[in-house]
């Protein structure tokens, strides 16, 4: 672990700072200029783009330059970053002016009045603690979690991306999988095997849920900051009060939380885009789109749902709109596209997960999933697919019944000026709308037998699910 810290501080730390730099405004002559007023937002975005940038950029080398060296691969994201942060060495004095305007901002705060900001830190402290012991202490055994390290794994030991699609077994170890899911998770378990050095454990490949899961209660935290210091606590609380999110960051290690980040980014990204239109935020949102591209095939539906949402939200002229949708979408399959053009090419459709064991008529698999996950009916099919997030209490806890009650309550009271609410609803409209065809009209049970996937949903509903609480505490407790 001591020999990897440098390693840890670059992915999380100084390749976010070098992304910040590239997207910082530009400065005057002098140089002396005010630090921008969305220097929060852009460092949250940044914090959360890095370490994805950094495995992209990993994936892509084992891709173009097959068979080189462990060094090669680790030294190479360094210096592009290094050489990134050097072209843009005279904005740091002004990162460093709004840094220390913020902690000055921290230190002066009431801790009475304004109680979220030691709150949330608390908490979020409090989860990487708890969350990591677990992490560190349980072995790795969740399905999909075991096969996105195994792929990295062979890609590591083999030094070629390029074998991915799978059309045979791995001569070394046996494994096989049809999936055609992106390597987005897996290479982020790539980057961490080369710098940890070895591929036998995990190992810090533990850290990358849990770092996901703490990025969306940052993104949280920045846009509840605009209502009240409750409206923040609330919202991370109830991030927390989701059973099957933690259980996923904290034991089986899987890929949703990551996947979660992408959707909330893209949102992120998107308001900012209509708050602030400019060519930074545009980019941000572009790779935002393609962070969830990599991350996992569900990520195809953010560029639906970002389209969507972006043009029935944005106030500019039809034609901007347009061109920023073409130039963000472009942006987002240039990073994360390629993998859906390779499993169309090679396996007939852009995504795909079927085992062809599954397609033995006497082992009857469908039957077994619609018995075991209770959908033997069409009844069945809507309460415990369909709506599983409110009748699962289980898995999803009290969150989308609060995160639904607060759309419900901001449209009684005609409150929807919010447009990170709006943005967020109308990705939760979209979402059971593609649901309600695929399970209803199509006739697949691919979503709705998965708990997981309605993982990433769950970010979206605490948004809605704070404000609900927020105002129910102002309104209740603050005496207002």
């Amino acid at each position: 672990m001591k020999e990897a810290l440098p390693w840890l501080l670059f992915t999380y730390l100084g390749a976010p700072l070098a992304l910040l730099a590239l997207c910082w405004p530009k400065l005057g002559a002098r140089g002396k200029d005010e630090p921008p007023e969305e220097a929060l937002e852009l460092a949250v975005v940044c914090l959360a783009l890095g370490p994805i940038a950094v495995a992209t950029l990993t994936l892509f080398l084992f891709t173009a330059a097959p068979g080189s060296s462990y060094a090669f691969y680790r030294w190479t994201p360094v210096a592009c970053f290094a050489l990134l942060a050097a072209t843009r060495f005279r904005v740091f004095a002004n990162m460093h002016a709004a840094a220390r305007r913020g902690w000055e901002r921290v230190l002066a705060a009431d801790p009475g009045r304004d109680f979220a900001i030691p709150m949330i830190l608390l908490i979020i402290v409090f989860n990487l603690w708890q969350q990591f012991s677990e992490a560190s202490l349980t072995a790795l055994h969740g399905n999909d979690a075991l096969e996105y390290a195994s792929i990295a794994r062979i890609l590591y030991e083999g030094r070629d991306a390029g074998v991915y699609l799978f059309s045979a077994a791995d001569p070394g170890t046996g494994f096989y999988t049809p999936s055609t899911h992106p390597l987005g998770y897996a290479s982020m378990f790539l980057w961490n095997y080369l710098i940890q050095e070895q591929s036998t454990v995990l190992g810090l490949g533990k850290l990358v849920p849990l770092w996901a899961f703490t990025m969306c209660l940052c993104l949280l935290a920045v846009s509840l900051r605009r209502h009240s210091p409750f409206a923040v606590v609330a919202g991370a609380g109830l991030l927390f009060a989701c059973p099957l999110l933690t259980y996923l960051v904290s034991y089986e290690h899987h890929v949703d939380p990551l996947l979660a980040l992408g959707f909330l980014l893209s949102v992120f990204t998107g308001v900012m885009s209509i708050r602030r239109p400019s060519r930074r935020w545009c980019a941000l949102a572009g790779a935002s789109l393609g962070a969830c591209l990599l991350a996992h095939s569900l990520g195809l539906l953010v560029l639906p749902f970002f389209c969507a949402t972006f043009f029935l939200l944005s106030r500019e002229p039809v034609s901007t709109r347009l061109q920023r949708l073409t130039a963000v979408v472009l942006v987002g399959c240039l990073i994360g596209g390629q993998q859906y053009l390779e499993n169309t090419r090679e396996r007939g459709r852009p995504i795909g997960d079927d085992n062809p064991i599954w397609k033995v008529e006497r082992l009857e698999v469908k039957k077994w999933f619609q018995e075991d996950r209770g959908l033997t009916s069409q009844r069945n099919r809507i309460i415990n697919g369909y709506f599983q997030s409110l009748t699962k209490p289980a898995y999803f806890g009290i969150l989308p019944w609060l995160g639904g009650l607060g759309v419900v309550v901001a449209l009684w009271r005609r409150r929807f000026e919010d447009l990170f609410l709006r943005f967020v609803t109308s990705y939760l409209v979209l979402f059971y709308v593609a649901l309600f065809g695929l399970t209803f009209v199509v006739g697949s049970d691919l979503i709705i037998r998965n708990p997981r996937y309605f993982v990433f949903t769950m970010p979206l509903l605490a948004y809605p699910a704070a404000l609900l609480c927020a105002g129910a505490y102002d309104r209740w407790f603050a005496g207002r």
